[in-house]
């Protein structure tokens, strides 16, 4: 999705993929190099909210992410386009984050290999070097 933000008097296209988040402002017309003024790009891992808020006749979009905050300034319509799409890729990659392991307590652990060692899978030498390891010793 791309949408054209107006940004204290100059424009800049946002496009938003699937990872990412980017900001070009195009030169201006008096400018004699080629190329782009000012180019921004914010993963959206990094993202950790957006937020629409009115502002006249045009709406602001503020993506709030680790390390800045930017602000894009679309039509009203746009903008909750623009706030739903980044609101959706911020979901998907939470989602997508490996959940981490329920942890289980030293003494949980050395209960199911006694019982391992009850059952003869494991042998008291067996026993006791993960015992050590499980316990730091």
């Amino acid at each position: 999705m791309s949408v054209e933000s107006h940004e204290s008097g100059k424009n800049s296209i946002v496009s938003v993929y699937p990872d990412r988040i980017e900001r070009v402002k195009a030169r201006s017309m008096a400018s004699l190099s080629r190329a782009n003024q000012e180019t921004e790009v914010i993963p959206i891992r990094q993202v950790s909210s957006v937020q629409v808020k009115k502002s006249g006749f045009r709406t602001d979009v503020a993506v709030y992410a680790a390390g800045n905050d930017i602000v894009f300034r679309c039509s009203h319509n746009q903008a909750q386009k623009l706030k739903n799409v980044i609101q959706r890729l911020i979901l998907d990659a939470d989602m997508a984050q490996p959940q981490a392991a329920p942890v289980q307590d030293d003494a949980e652990q050395i209960r199911k290999l006694a019982e391992l060692g009850n059952q003869g899978i494991l042998s008291e030498d067996e026993f006791q070097a993960k015992k050590k390891q499980i316990l730091g010793i």
